[in-house]
């Protein structure tokens, strides 16, 4: 089972961090590999619908949801990557004064082509980050 952690230091407090990203819908705000994203809230079981740029489709499903800690998690429920059992956390905390760590990990089974399937998670974890780092440097 594969598991990916990206990690990213942002120029702002975990607190303001969370207050831009920490919904579980506001990844559409902020990931530039996503063209759309409807999401049913920030209470576990609510469901996150995402069209990518390239069209695919995914549906997640929240597991649990931690304000106070900066964090959620979620899995995926249908997707066009070829994985299984996927879950994953985003998760922000405190690194300094006005300085922040996000660190984006996910777990799963890929179903085809495991080093690939890897990498591709792996380059769409770390494109939002990375994102992340030039709007908060």
């Amino acid at each position: 089972m594969p598991m990916i952690s990206e990690t990213a230091r942002l120029g702002t407090s975990a607190h303001n961090a969370w207050r831009d990203i920490g919904s579980f819908g506001a990844v559409g705000h902020w990931h530039p590999m996503l063209a759309e994203v409807e999401a049913q809230g920030d209470r576990p079981g609510a469901r996150r619908r995402v069209i990518t740029t390239q069209g695919a489709r995914q549906v997640e499903r929240l597991s649990a949801f931690d304000p106070e800690g900066f964090r959620y998690t979620y899995t995926i429920e249908k997707s066009a990557l070829p994985v299984s059992n996927y879950r994953a956390e985003l998760r922000v905390d405190e690194a300094g004064r006005d300085r922040s760590r996000l660190t984006w990990s996910a777990a799963f089974d890929a179903t085809a082509n495991a080093p690939e399937t890897t990498e591709a998670v792996r380059q769409f974890l770390r494109a939002g980050l990375d994102n992340l780092t030039a709007r908060y440097p």
